[in-house]
């Protein structure tokens, strides 16, 4: 679930292959199921920022990619590489999915 804390963009999802396009914008909410491919895509002119709950999953749970990929506030992340974020995804039982980038 994300909760947006500011700006305005897209959730991008998929349903039996095809794309979904979900307008969001500050204040709103959005779900999604377990499994399902999903990301997010910034259409507006200042930062889209948002907040993240999880449910964790059956190995080491979410909450371990998230602290390792995310920063407290205030503080800049690390950056990883491809290779970096791959191996911390496997890490964590994720299934990575390439996404194209319009």
């Amino acid at each position: 679930m994300a909760y947006f804390i500011s700006g305005e963009g897209i959730v991008i999802s998929y349903d039996n292959a095809k794309r979904i396009e979900t307008v969001v914008k500050e204040g709103y909410v959005w779900y999604t199921a377990p499994g399902e491919w999903h990301s997010f895509k910034n259409t507006g002119d200042t930062p889209l920022k948002l907040v993240f709950a999880t449910i964790p999953n059956a190995k080491h749970g979410l909450l371990n990619f998230f602290k390792k990929v995310s920063a407290s506030p205030g503080k800049q992340s690390t950056a990883l590489s491809a290779e970096e974020f791959a191996t911390l995804a496997i890490e964590n039982d994720m299934i990575l999915k390439p996404a194209k980038i319009d």
